[in-house]
């Protein structure tokens, strides 16, 4: 249906009576098709000036002699148009239609309706038809089911997207949820289906949004073959980060061919909680105050990480069976098999765990370690069937244990019963606990070898043990896992980034001096291009810079810097540019929140202490009060606690511009209009700044 739509339109734009109004606009047909609207700006006309009336976003469907379009309703309008002339001097041709005069920019950026009966004029500010190097914007519409249908009338999803003049896809796909809009994820895509979001080929990243605007997950395919399909996301190669809704890192991950190798957890607090590489064969928990736990976790199902031996001879019978390690004895001195671990057992403290799931007989089973290979040393620890416990400490031949017989314990199942055991070295001593309770203790004597096993004894035995899990306490986790949080990607060529904010309309911008400490080169990118800039002054003591945009000239402002005292409970807003070189990309963020305290660390007066989520690359971002006004600038954020940032109250800045003759713009336009339209506007004041 979209096909044979743009047909018509071509039609029709051809059989018009004036073959030189056609070769006038000759260089519009090639954007004929829909269009994502981002912003449609209502205005009324009083006397002679134009106020904004109501902001919105829609969609255009461009076909040169008629053009259709929509708001966020599924209610769509039509003009018919026909040339008129062409302004040189603001690039736009001028169509006339039965409601009013039409104005097309030559790059479809904008198009502008004049309605002369209302004496409104709407401004449809279209989302990048056209870029640098003649890019052509496009939409897809999608239902629930995710399949590819011909106008937005009945549509769940769309996605907009930009393709040069060669076909290929330029900078993200965006995806919308219609019904609700908001974005849902943006991606970097090698080819959009004309059939079903199923078939678009990602290449390169995914970053997916909750319904506040909140990145909740970054995902980054390793596609060199771009053979990555959308509705597989995780079956191919990945690595993905996922985020809290405060915009913490809560988790790692790696997949290899559709399945996980790696994985770092995080608390609140960005400290590693788990780890875990497949390649290693063993996981890390706990937290860097109470210690890590070293973790071999052998369940014998598929993915087996000791190699156990399955055999059947003169000593015993082995085999995986049933979700278990199947043991059997055919002699009365019992079968053992036992490996070797990779850490020093006389010189660390561990934990060996086994749950022991009894088959037949009521003869004793369990955990051996540090056997020597002539078995004159060793010790066992055993659970019969008849709910007894032993420890044998076998050294050079002799029984050194200091329990000689077996004991009687309750906490042992009976009979063809399951009971876990656990040993426990801690310093000099030995614990043993049977299902979760203390049976035993002893002192702990030296192993001749690092080795653990299972053991079986007496002729007839058969016991099927589910899992034997060894665990090294207090280790230290290796540096690769730490690896994830270096955000920072090394093969950016800006080596740090923050956040600064438009003063003046000469193109002035504040920002914290740490963020450009040590800078050879500075830039701010200001809608997708880098601008040079140059440093103008700088506040050490107070970490305050302002640098002055190169080569770009007709800066807007919409408010203004207050230096008046934010009351503490006051509700404030940020907006910047957190992780903006590798992890969270460089669109604008907001966080919102309150001044939880006039004063800052350990009560330093220059700064608030605020409950906005801050990241690192807000520093230099503007704290705005509800009006729109900048009450300060963001500066730092304490790692001890959730949700603790600072901001240099803004009298600082003010006094800083005064003792370097510094105007900056002193009204503020949009105090009376909503958040929402707020954040849209002040959005295009505040830019992201790198360093070199």
């Amino acid at each position: 249906m979209k096909f044979l739509l743009i047909i018509f339109f071509l039609i029709f734009s051809f059989t018009d009576s004036s073959c030189q109004d056609l070769n006038e606009i000759s260089d519009l047909i090639k954007y004929t098709g829909i269009y994502y609207v981002d912003t449609i700006v209502d205005y009324s006309q009083r006397e002679k000036n134009w106020d904004r009336i109501k902001t919105d976003n829609g969609y255009i469907n461009f076909g040169v002699d008629r053009i259709w379009f929509a708001r966020d309703e599924d209610k769509w309008n039509y003009r018919d148009i026909k040339y008129k002339d062409f302004d040189e001097s603001k690039e736009t041709y001028l169509f006339e239609s039965e409601h009013g005069l039409v104005e097309i920019k030559t790059d479809l950026t904008e198009i502008v309706f004049y309605d002369p009966q209302s004496k409104n004029k709407y401004v449809y500010h279209i989302n990048s038809p056209k870029t640098n190097n003649g890019g052509i914007s496009k939409s897809i519409f999608y239902n629930e089911e995710f399949m590819v249908i011909p106008n937005k009338a009945n549509a769940t999803y769309s996605a907009t997207y930009t393709r040069d003049q060669k076909g290929k896809i330029i900078d993200y796909v965006r995806f919308y949820d219609v019904k609700e809009n908001y974005l849902l994820r943006k991606y970097k895509a090698f080819l959009l289906s004309n059939i079903s979001l199923a078939f678009d080929i990602i290449d390169g990243e995914q970053i997916s949004y909750d319904k506040s605007g909140n990145i909740r997950r970054k995902t980054m395919f390793m596609n060199s073959n771009k053979i990555q399909f959308v509705n597989y996301l995780e079956t191919k190669n990945s690595i993905v980060y996922d985020f809290d809704i405060k915009g913490s890192l809560i988790q790692y991950t790696e997949f290899q061919n559709g399945k996980e190798s790696k994985i770092v957890k995080y608390n609140s607090g960005q400290e590693i909680v788990y780890a875990y590489d497949k390649d290693d064969k063993y996981f890390y928990q706990g937290n860097p105050s109470a210690g890590y736990e070293l973790t071999y976790n052998e369940e014998f199902e598929e993915d087996r990480i000791f190699k156990m031996n399955v055999r059947d001879y003169s000593a015993g019978k082995t085999s995986y069976y049933n979700n278990g390690y199947l043991m059997e004895s055919k002699n009365d001195g019992g079968v053992a098999d036992v490996l070797d671990i990779d850490f020093d057992m006389n010189n660390n403290n561990w934990v060996i765990t086994s749950t022991i799931d009894r088959v037949s007989s009521i003869q004793g089973a369990g955990i051996i370690i540090g056997s020597s290979e002539e078995g004159t040393n060793l010790q066992m620890f055993l659970i019969s069937g008849d709910s007894y416990f032993n420890h044998y400490n076998i050294y050079n031949g002799f029984n050194i244990s200091s329990l000689k017989d077996w004991i009687y314990t309750g906490n042992a199942k009976g009979g063809n019963s399951r009971n876990t055991i656990s040993i426990m070295k801690m310093k000099d001593k030995i614990f043993v606990s049977i299902n979760g309770k203390s049976t035993y203790q002893s002192n702990f004597t030296s192993l001749s070898s690092n080795t653990v096993g299972l053991f079986v004894d007496k002729t007839g035995n058969k016991i099927n043990f589910q899992n034997l899990i060894i665990k090294k306490l207090n280790s230290s986790i290796p540096q690769k896992f730490y690896n994830p949080k270096n955000y920072i990607s090394t093969e950016s060529k800006f080596k740090g980034n923050g956040s600064g904010f438009l003063i003046n309309t000469s193109g002035y911008i504040a920002t914290n001096y740490h963020v450009i400490d040590g800078a050879v080169e500075i830039f701010t990118e200001i809608k997708g291009k880098d601008y040079k800039c140059k440093l103008v002054a700088v506040d050490k003591e107070n970490d305050l810079a302002i640098i002055k945009v190169v080569d770009k000239n007709n800066f807007i402002t919409y408010s203004t810097i207050t230096s008046n005292k934010t009351e503490t409970g006051s509700e404030v807003f940020v907006l910047g540019f957190p992780y903006a070189l590798s992890l969270l990309g460089n669109e604008i963020k907001l966080t919102d929140g309150k001044v939880s305290s006039q004063s800052g660390f350990r009560g330093e007066s220059k700064t608030y202490q605020i409950s906005a989520p801050i990241q690192p690359g807000n520093s230099g971002g503007p704290l705005f009060n509800s009006d729109g006004n900048v009450v300060g600038i963001v500066s730092s954020k304490f790692t001890g606690g959730e949700n603790v940032g600072y901001a240099i109250k803004s009298d600082y800045l003010v006094k800083f511009l005064a003792e370097n003759n510094l105007t900056y713009e002193k009204t503020n336009s949009i105090k009376n209009i909503s958040l929402v339209e707020k954040v849209k506007l002040l959005s295009e004041t505040t830019f992201l700044i790198k360093t070199k």
